[in-house]
């Protein structure tokens, strides 16, 4: 992938509970990276953002996925097998603009 690609950002507006943001967001950047990303700004500034716990009350590791809502069915991004989590925003067709959902996927363990 060149520089110039990776240099690609699009606004996407991400909702977690009831808490929508805009944010820009890179297009190539993979979704792995993407949610360290969201999970870094979160940290930062948590009464502008979210508060994203890393366990929850039960002491079980959390673990975020991207995904979006349409049509009221929550569709959540899943890595395929052969490329992990090196998918991106753009291999799921988010473009800018697109409203997102940030949900959470307890790890039992």
């Amino acid at each position: 992938m060149d520089n110039q690609q990776e240099a690609i950002k699009i606004k996407v507006y991400i909702t977690f509970k009831t808490v929508t943001r805009a944010l820009l967001a890179g297009s190539t950047n993979n979704l792995k990276i993407t949610i360290e990303n969201i999970k870094k700004i979160a940290r930062a500034n948590p009464d502008k953002y979210w508060d994203l716990p890393e366990m929850n009350h039960g002491g079980q590791r959390i673990i975020y996925r991207l995904g979006r809502s349409v049509n009221g069915k929550n569709e959540i991004f899943q890595p395929t097998r052969n490329r992990g989590e090196e998918q991106c925003l753009m291999d799921y067709n988010v473009k800018e603009g697109d409203h997102l959902i940030l949900v959470q996927k307890v790890i039992a363990g």
